[in-house]
């Protein structure tokens, strides 16, 4: 396994995740694609139910929600829990 993890310096893979809210009884089903770059960075790429777009460095998260207008920053090199900061942009 660690021979094959060793290899490919870059993957990308299609995603569905499911998500259920226990206190409504939803599940919500999300579609995308992910990539990932050794060491450390990834981008998920979600294209339903609405278009959102997660990336980082290692060092730093951002999400990005362009119905929404917003942006989110979270520093992965503090706390577990981190900060986030909210930010808008074009």
């Amino acid at each position: 396994m660690q021979k094959n993890y060793d290899g490919p310096q870059t993957y990308k893979a299609k995603f569905e995740q499911s998500q259920l809210n226990a206190t409504f009884g939803r599940t919500t089903k999300s579609t995308g694609d992910g990539r990932f770059k050794k060491p450390g960075c990834m981008r998920w790429d979600y294209a339903v139910p609405e278009k959102k777009l997660f990336v980082s460095s290692g060092d730093v998260l951002w999400l990005f929600e362009p119905e929404d207008k917003q942006a989110f920053r979270q520093n992965l090199k503090q706390s577990p829990q981190g900060t986030s900061e909210l930010g808008r942009y074009n």
